[in-house]
């Protein structure tokens, strides 16, 4: 089971929080589990912005795809929008304990 973990709806985005074991040696922190994401990852990505970039908006129609976005270190504001019902979602982001869904 992941260390405390909850799950919250943030507008049309998943907000998932969880903590780590913490001992002398340092931590150990699980950031995924398919039997609680109940998703199944083909890939991973990792990327580094500047101050002030603003990354691409990505829309997939013929294979969508749910995304995680996680902050190691910095801060970002993740928008999402729902092409379906014009719905955005913003969510400020700091915390490496915390990955946000946005589903596809």
């Amino acid at each position: 089971m992941i260390k405390n973990y909850t799950k919250e709806q943030h507008g049309e985005l998943i907000v998932h929080k969880f903590g780590a074991w913490i001992d002398n040696r340092g931590y150990f922190q699980e950031l995924y589990r398919e039997s609680v994401f109940g998703k199944k990852i083909v890939q991973v990505n990792r990327s580094f912005s500047h101050e002030g970039t603003v990354r691409g908006l990505h829309l997939q129609i013929k294979k969508p795809i749910t995304k995680f976005v996680r902050v190691i270190s910095g801060a970002i504001t993740d928008y999402a929008l729902n092409p379906n019902s014009g719905q955005i979602s913003e969510f400020f982001l700091a915390d490496p304990n915390v990955i946000i869904e946005v589903p596809n």
